[in-house]
């Protein structure tokens, strides 16, 4: 650790040894938040509905690091409403995560996820210890307790965005938003790191023209969203607009269109983090890491990328995926060992899970009890960690033709 760094942190010390001797009249709280991808909220939005259940008083102070200037000012705009938020050089973020190390004190903030992660998860895989996933069971319950969104547009900023959607040729707001993850963004944006470890997660765009398609017959107006892509749909209808490589791109609407559509049908990327918070449905595609279902979404529904093994000549079963150590820089190991090939979603699976999110909200879609019982024998997999929301569901039609991976 270099000298201005051992300084600071030393800083940091004294000053929250400081704040918690003021805790004696008054509550301050210091905590760090990612706003340099749309994804590194979470904690920050966790902590506020676990603070509004409890009741609890506090003054939160977050700081946050944007050294390459990528933080969505609309984004950041929304937030500093609920906390004060402040930007620092990632040295100081450093310095707070070592300072959480000692104890004693109890004015920094934990970033508690939802989902039980590496180390404390391979030890869960061997006991399934409730203690555990107490301390994450109990912060997912204030989550799903929370019906309303921890943020909110003003009257201008919500009549800002029906006068686009105007715009576009949308006059009933019911339309549905896309994603597909590829390499351009991060490689644009982030030009000094290799990023070739996420790769797994990327996808063509046009998997999604036979579900863009279907739902414009429907009746429905679907955007693409996204900056930095590659590749778009060959589809010519008014009721389809690609938004991603629009001349209209810009951080209020990348917010408000994925804040406000009928729902949304995400890749494995960050930019879920949108209508998971204003309480959207997310259809979840070519999803890979079952140890990070997003859980606490009141209205999802999953389908994820299959995972062929040479080594063993088959395909991994779910549980076999789970306990993969996947989603680390280093999880290239396991794929090489295994010698892993992973398979995308087909377009027909993309359009499938589609209709079933789509025949839910407008049919209240009623499930066999032949469907409860495979979509049980998935959850079971999990157990007594499988905590979710009434809606939180793997496909139907996936599951059925999956059902040997169970």
């Amino acid at each position: 650790m270099k000298f201005i760094e051992i300084i600071i942190t030393i800083f940091i010390l004294i000053i929250c040894l400081f704040f918690k001797f003021l805790s004696i009249f008054f509550n301050i709280k210091f905590g760090t938040v990612d706003f340099a991808r749309i994804g590194g909220i979470y904690y920050l939005d966790w902590y506020i509905s676990e603070k509004k259940a409890k009741k609890s008083k506090s003054l939160d102070i977050f700081l946050y690091t944007d050294k390459n200037k990528q933080t969505n000012k609309q984004w950041l705009k929304m937030w500093k409403k609920n906390v004060f938020l402040y930007c620092v050089p990632h040295i100081f973020i450093r310095s707070i995560n070592r300072v959480k190390k000692f104890k004693f004190i109890n004015n920094i903030i934990d970033n508690i996820p939802v989902n039980i992660q590496y180390p404390e998860l391979s030890i869960f895989f061997k006991t399934k210890s409730k203690s555990l996933i107490k301390v994450h069971d109990e912060r997912l319950k204030f989550i799903l307790n929370n019906k309303k969104a921890n943020i909110f547009f003003t009257k201008e900023e919500l009549k800002k965005g029906k006068e686009f959607l105007n715009k576009i040729g949308i006059q009933n707001d019911k339309y549905i938003c896309i994603h597909n993850r590829d390499n351009k963004y991060l490689n644009k944006r982030f030009k000094n790191f290799d990023w070739k470890y996420h790769n797994y997660r990327n996808f063509k765009i046009q998997d999604f023209e036979e579900t863009v398609n279907y739902l414009i017959d429907k009746g429905y107006f679907v955007i693409r969203l996204g900056s930095e892509v590659e590749g778009n749909l060959n589809i010519d209808s008014k009721n389809y607009f690609d938004y991603s490589l629009s001349q209209y791109q810009c951080d209020f609407l990348d917010i408000y269109l994925s804040s406000n559509c009928y729902f949304f049908i995400s890749s494995d990327s960050g930019i879920s983090a949108i209508p998971e918070i204003f309480r959207v449905p997310v259809v979840y595609i070519n999803k890979t890491l079952l140890n990070e279902i997003h859980r606490w979404n009141s209205k999802s529904l999953f389908i994820f990328k299959n995972f062929y093994s040479k080594k063993y000549k088959r395909f991994l079963k779910f549980e076999e995926i789970w306990k993969l150590k996947f989603g680390n820089p280093d999880h290239n190991k396991d794929i090489d060992i295994n010698q892993i090939s992973i398979q995308s979603n087909s377009p027909k699976e993309i359009k499938k899970v589609s209709e079933e999110m789509l025949d839910f909200l407008e049919n209240e879609q009623i499930y066999s009890e032949q469907d409860e019982l495979i979509q049980n024998k998935f959850w079971e997999i999990f157990t007594p960690n499988n905590l979710r929301s009434n809606f939180c569901r793997i496909g139907r039609d996936y599951l059925y033709e999956n059902k040997s991976l169970l």
